[in-house]
């Protein structure tokens, strides 16, 4: 899948059967990320130089300051509605001048010429909707900063809360740190990595079933330096029988899987459709909750007596959670609390064993 404005612009008949032959993981052409093919960089270059011809004012060797360059590009965004302009042109500015953000830097900073063209480049990538998560490569999450690489998913602000509230619940429930912690579908080790933060004790496990996912878990893991074992399974009934990872209790698992219906991932922004890993990290099946489900029927076998289980999923979720719970006695379950996220949605489920 390609983002079809960046096809508009390349749809040329010199570029058919470039395109034809070209293949990135189901993600948009960018030489940014994939520097070692020469089809992206023509391709990348083909993008650039169109683009300067219509707009010289953010053209290479254009001189400019730190305001004109923020200015400039956040109106290009607003033009292509562009989400939350202003901030695009910020943080990614604020990259290539090597600061979290603006707030310390004069305004009328002259930019060098070649700061003034690495912005440009990655301006156009934001333009083609790259997130700036991918264009910038990290992202604070917490207090861990955290490498981030399409097509693995970039951890959401809710996601945040959701370690906030294991612990909240830990300490108010006098609860013993968990010797033993799981995530399941771990992503870029957000969530596990801020566990172990949390708990230095204990053993923390994060599973995925996506190579390109479990290798930015190790990666953040040692950037960390965080002591945090990653396997790359697919979460299912016979993995969970089969794994010897699995063969032993776990007091605390914790999972933000994928929740969202199939027939919503077309209506998804460009940013996620064209550039994460939808088919692997967001398809919930046909009500978005079939991996739910199958987390809900093995827990049994992988959780502790006083054990507790974390869920984060859509917020029309956790009522029919809660629901198939009570009505699937076997599983063994029993629903605690439903807690909303930062804007009052509910959120993220909490059970334990029956």
């Amino acid at each position: 899948m390609y983002c079809k404005s960046l096809l508009v612009k390349l749809a040329t008949s010199a570029n058919h059967q470039l395109l034809r032959n070209t293949r990135l993981c189901g993600n948009t052409i960018c030489s940014h990320f994939y520097p070692t093919s020469g089809l992206q960089a023509h391709l990348q270059y083909r993008l650039c130089s169109n683009y300067y011809k219509t707009n010289p004012d953010v053209a290479p060797g254009a001189i400019h300051n730190v305001k004109s360059i923020c200015s400039k590009w956040a109106e290009h965004f607003k033009h292509k509605n562009i989400p939350e302009p202003e901030v695009s042109a910020e943080l990614i500015v604020a990259h290539v001048l090597g600061v979290k953000t603006l707030a310390g830097v004069v305004p009328w900073q002259i930019v060098p010429t070649v700061k003034t063209d690495k912005i440009n480049k990655l301006c156009l990538l934001r333009l083609e909707r790259m997130p700036v998560q991918y264009i910038i490569e990290e992202w604070d999450f917490r207090d861990l900063l955290l490498e981030m690489r399409p097509p693995v998913l970039i951890p959401r602000p809710e996601t945040e809360e959701l370690i906030g509230f294991i612990h909240q619940y830990q300490v108010s429930n006098h609860l013993s740190p968990p010797e033993w912690i799981l995530d399941i579908g771990c992503g870029c080790g957000a969530i596990i990595l801020s566990l172990c933060k949390e708990y230095p004790l204990s053993q923390c496990i994060g599973i995925d079933q996506s190579p390109a996912a479990c290798d930015l878990s190790r990666k953040n893991a040692n950037s960390n330096s965080l002591a945090v074992h990653i396997e790359n399974i697919q979460f299912n009934d016979d993995t969970v029988k089969k794994e010897k990872l699995f063969h032993h209790g776990f007091d605390l698992i914790v999972s933000n899987p994928p929740y969202i219906k199939k027939e919503d991932l077309e209506i998804l922004p460009p940013e996620i459709k064209c550039y994460e890993d939808v088919s692997g990290a967001l398809d919930g099946g046909a009500d978005g909750l079939e991996i739910i489900v199958s987390i809900l029927r093995n827990t049994k076998y992988l959780l502790n007596k006083q054990g507790l289980l974390w869920l984060e999923v859509d917020s029309s979720h956790p009522d029919k959670v809660k629901n198939l719970v009570e009505n699937n006695l076997d599983w063994g379950l029993q629903y605690i609390q439903t807690y909303n996220d930062l804007f009052g949605k509910p959120r993220f489920c909490l059970l334990s064993l029956h």
